[in-house]
């Protein structure tokens, strides 16, 4: 029979919820949500800690890192610009940006026009967008490179 409250109690509690989010605005309750999920996460990740489960602990912690927007890296992934030694670096290039380096990020040959540029930056965008579970990195990369050619 308690049971049965439980379940009742957590029915009604989704329905208020439910209600409640529909009046809100959407970007609070989006920030509600991400810290919420981080503060879970971390509590669920100290919890596996005290159990001795450090191994299932550390995914949560990265997760809460993620949902609070610390940049989480692990070793030997990402993107990164080679340096001439052949390793990878994740700043910018030395010296900046150079024409053929913008016309080599975007894909384009020597003679591309304005709306070549505005082309390939859209479509490339589309993919490397971190909205679209694209990369900081390589977004950032794509607009400096079509700012630099378009001179803005």
């Amino acid at each position: 029979m308690s049971g049965f409250f439980l379940v009742l109690v957590v029915v009604i509690g989704c329905v208020v919820l439910l209600q409640l989010s529909a009046r809100t605005d959407h970007r609070k309750l989006a920030k509600f949500v991400r810290i919420g999920g981080a503060v879970l996460a971390g509590l669920a990740g100290l919890g596996l800690i005290i159990a001795g489960r450090i191994g299932f602990a550390i995914p949560l912690f990265m997760a809460a890192a993620w949902l609070t927007g610390l940049p989480v890296r692990l070793p030997g992934f990402g993107f990164g610009h080679r340096r001439s030694s052949g390793s990878y670096s994740n700043s910018a290039p030395p010296g900046g940006m150079t024409r053929a380096r913008a016309l080599e990020v975007l894909g384009l040959e020597a003679g591309a026009n304005r709306e070549d540029i505005r082309r390939a930056h859209k479509v490339l965008m589309q993919k490397l967008h971190p909205d679209h579970g694209g990369s900081t990195h390589l977004a950032a990369e794509v607009n400096a490179a079509k700012d630099f050619l378009l001179g803005e």
